[in-house]
């Protein structure tokens, strides 16, 4: 049964992974490049992926996993023979008789139950909450379609006719419409990328999130008790966690983390972080930052590998250990 079910999700895993890169690269399902050698790749990474899910699975509800069987087969001894049942019953009685007698044997059980509860409870997993969430939604100024940022490419003078086409290519197979965003700094003329226009775009995004985010949910900037931002591309200092204690005149004690150069798995290391940390201190609230900034990260150049657009984006969610 389980086996099955690992089978059924690799295909599936596997199906949207070859459509989505077929898609984007322009290539057709029937014939993909190296289809072999890219399937039997994805193939082994799949499975070692779902093999450690499997494993923490396992792992983790291993104590029931144990336990379920044990009672099973109790059970069953009981209702086949009830009288071996009694007298497996006296036998215990027996057993806690001597023990009464005995207090260091009764002294190292209850030492030994004791060890096993506390490690259980340290490991338990607990369950975070999410009590709401919030995205950006930059101003209208700021909005910029597929045509016009190609005017802005060809504009700069640093791109060259293949390397035009392809961004020409992301944009129409991406999924990218005519109503995304740009920072203000590439789409002026000239583009001005540095420092402070990038400081100026991670304030804008951040704080018009975080003052939505604290609107919904009617948690005070004092109540948070720790704070994680994830930035893969702009790291600057001070850093992006200190601009938000800053700016909302947070406790002293909060706890802050910025992530950064770690590309798209950021948000989910930042998740990963915020339930170990609510399972050494349940009675916070965690709020979790999650973005990108444009500004200084526009590649200008012609090496198609670098060629990766993105556009303006942030989202930010407030979690807490208790329903």
């Amino acid at each position: 049964m389980i086996s099955c079910w690992f089978f059924a999700l690799k295909n599936l895993k596997r199906t949207n992974y070859q459509e989505r890169l077929c898609v984007l690269l322009g290539y057709s399902m029937a014939e993909p490049p190296n289809a072999d050698h890219n399937n039997h790749a994805l193939a082994q990474t799949l499975t070692l992926k779902y093999m450690k899910l499997g494993y923490h699975h396992l792992i983790q509800h291993g104590l029931y996993l144990f336990f379920i069987p044990l009672l099973s087969a109790m059970l069953r001894a009981a209702s086949l023979d009830p009288a071996a049942s009694i007298r497996r019953l006296k036998s215990v009685a027996e057993t806690l008789t001597l023990c009464n007698q005995n207090t260091s044997i009764l002294i190292s059980l209850a030492t030994l139950l004791a060890f096993l509860a506390t490690i259980y409870f340290l490991y338990k997993p607990c369950a975070v909450y999410m009590v709401d969430f919030s995205c950006y939604k930059p101003l209208k100024q700021d909005m910029c379609s597929n045509a016009e940022f190609l005017g802005y490419s060809r504009a700069t003078g640093a791109f060259n006719a293949r390397s035009i086409e392809l961004q020409r290519k992301i944009c129409e197979r991406s999924g990218l419409g005519d109503e995304t965003y740009l920072p203000p700094a590439v789409i002026s003329e000239p583009p001005n990328p540095c420092m402070a226009e990038a400081r100026l775009e991670a304030e804008r995004v951040m704080f018009g999130a975080l003052d939505d985010l604290f609107s919904k949910t009617g948690t005070r900037p004092q109540d948070v008790g720790i704070l994680i931002i994830n930035c893969s591309l702009f790291v600057p200092t001070p850093c992006l966690s200190s601009m938000v204690v800053r700016h909302y005149d947070m406790r002293e004690d909060v706890k802050s983390f910025t992530l950064g150069g770690m590309g798209c798995s950021a948000g989910i290391i930042s998740i990963d972080l915020t339930k170990h940390m609510l399972h050494r201190h349940p009675n916070t609230n965690v709020l979790v930052v999650s973005m990108e900034n444009i500004t200084l990260n526009w590649y200008w150049g012609n090496d198609i590998s670098k060629l990766v657009l993105e556009w303006v984006g942030l989202q930010s969610c407030c979690l807490t250990r208790g329903p």
